[in-house]
């Protein structure tokens, strides 16, 4: 059963719950439970569902943390109580990049990289024929613009392009055609546009809704919309243009500092 985004609700349980419980997690008690890369994600989900419901003082509070929290787990080389060697790293330095991303307005690309490589680690040492894990790994390999690794992992699975544009569900396929149409090896620029404007109209409210996968709705609103100089907020609202909500509730320009 489907879950509509609210964005009113989700407001309200940010103002009511959670930034209080994002504000109370602690470093060191992190470090001791080997929870670093754990807390970071649960901080960094908070301050997007802020900037997603117009609490950008509350969001630009908390990135920093989240971002500290990734660091510290990236330095140490934390092994969490659920690891996989490859798999753990490879998360930790794309959510570390998109960090660096909302806060600094570049892309991270020393990280994305890093993040691709440690996935490579993960596939050769724990099997890469998994479609399914394929499928959801491959979007950093774009973000990075390691087009032919990623076409190459795509094919290695034995995914096969799409035959039709306007039905793609899984984001690694989305990436390998955006990666194919880059390297000027298939599909138009316009091919390659209407099939990404099809993917988010059928992917966004799903992310936002009941899979509330707000890190995947904030890295392709970057592929899809965002370039360097723009504020990378803005280009994440985006999303807005995928929910049926006219006008947009939120704008950075309409309720920066709101709270």
């Amino acid at each position: 059963m489907s879950v509509r985004f609210d964005p009113e609700t989700l407001r309200k349980y940010l103002i009511d719950f959670l930034v209080a419980r994002s504000r109370r997690i602690d470093l060191s008690w992190a470090v001791e439970e080997r929870a670093l890369e754990g807390c970071g994600v649960s901080i960094l989900d908070c301050c997007l569902q802020c900037f997603l419901v117009g609490l950008f003082d509350f969001g630009n509070e908390l990135l920093p943390k989240a971002q500290e929290f990734f660091r510290a787990a990236i330095d140490s080389g934390e092994i969490p109580r659920r690891y996989q060697h490859g798999g753990t790293e490879q998360i930790r330095f794309k959510n570390f990049a998109l960090c660096n991303w909302l806060l600094n307005g570049r892309n991270d690309l020393q990280h994305l990289k890093e993040s691709v490589r440690w996935a490579e680690v993960g596939f050769a040492e724990h099997g890469d024929d998994d479609a399914p894990d394929v499928q959801l790994s491959l979007a950093p390999y774009l973000e990075a613009e390691e087009y032919e690794v990623l076409i190459a992992r795509f094919e290695h699975a034995k995914l096969k392009p799409p035959k039709r544009m306007s039905s793609i569900r899984s984001e690694g396929t989305m990436a390998y055609v955006l990666a194919k149409y880059r390297l000027g090896a298939s599909y138009t620029e316009s091919d390659a546009q209407a099939a990404l404007n099809a993917f988010l109209k059928r992917c966004v409210p799903a992310w936002l809704g009941h899979q509330g996968n707000y890190r995947a709705v904030a890295r392709w609103m970057k592929i899809a919309f965002w370039k360097p100089g723009d504020d990378p907020i803005a280009a994440y609202l985006k999303c807005y243009d995928y929910l049926p909500f006219d006008p947009p509730p939120y704008a950075p320009s309409a309720v920066a500092g709101t709270t």
